[in-house]
């Protein structure tokens, strides 16, 4: 009895690391279109990127000047079709991401730019425009222009993001920091190619709460099209948690 309580509780474990692990620490309470963890755009004009995972594919739908309108994939426990729809303002950015399952709308999130073109806060808001929680004004470097620091006001608080990066630009490390005390925090390492290779994260006390290691294929635009990730819990040396994504990417002619 004793030995079952015990796989039972590792097997919640994993399934809870691995969900953490596989989630990006920062912006991971918004759509990824707003892309706040600053991942390298796909190169060219694309029409059509399908990802196959085992528990069904994502679609993403791009319109003529590239820019994606529409997120497609089944609920993992439902199965229902969940639906992100993008909408972009007179300048072409990212403006307003609308949610729905199953055709019904579920949520929208609406980002406010200031006068130099800068996202400065996403709001979210259930179907009924009731606000749910947004981001506190988002802060920039003023040389490189890239995101440093952002909050994310929620029912149980503030929860404040800070980015570090390296000569290229890329988060190298994040920590998420709640009424002045470390949450969470998260180093990234990548390749040759500047593809996130490992994310190493850590718990409040600073202790190594697992590591995720990727490795990629490309096509000869540069954009991936395959990713292999493989989690290690802290007391494993054999990862506990693997995946492969493939995707096809349909390329305007």
């Amino acid at each position: 009895m004793f030995r079952l309580f015990q796989l039972k509780k590792i097997k919640k474990f994993l399934i809870l690391l691995a969900a953490v692990l596989t989630v990006p620490l920062a912006g991971a309470s918004f759509a990824a279109e707003w892309n706040l963890d600053g991942s390298p755009a796909d190169r060219g004009k694309i029409r059509k990127i399908v990802e196959v995972f085992k528990q069904g594919d994502v679609e993403h739908i791009f319109d003529e000047k590239g820019r994606k309108i529409l997120r497609t994939f089944p609920d993992s426990k439902s199965g229902k079709k969940v639906e992100y729809r993008m909408t972009y303002d007179s300048k072409g950015r990212l403006s307003q991401v609308e949610c729905f399952i199953d055709g019904k709308k579920v949520s929208v999130e609406k980002g406010v730019y200031d006068d130099d073109g800068f996202l400065r806060s996403i709001v979210c808001y259930d179907a009924g425009m009731k606000e749910l929680f947004s981001t506190t004004m988002l802060v920039y470097d003023e040389k490189s222009r890239l995101l440093k620091m952002y909050g994310v006001q929620t029912p149980d608080g503030i929860f404040d993001y800070y980015y570090r990066r390296n000569k290229a630009g890329q988060i190298v490390y994040v920590r998420c920091m709640v009424k002045n005390k470390l949450a969470s925090a998260a180093n990234y390492l990548y390749d040759a190619n500047g593809m996130l290779s490992e994310v190493r994260r850590f718990n409040e006390r600073m202790q190594n709460s697992g590591i995720l290691r990727n490795s990629w294929k490309l096509d000869k635009n540069g954009n991936w099209t395959e990713k292999k990730s493989f989690l290690y819990a802290t007391f494993a040396k054999r990862a506990v948690f693997g995946e492969i994504v493939t995707r096809k990417i349909e390329y305007v002619k």
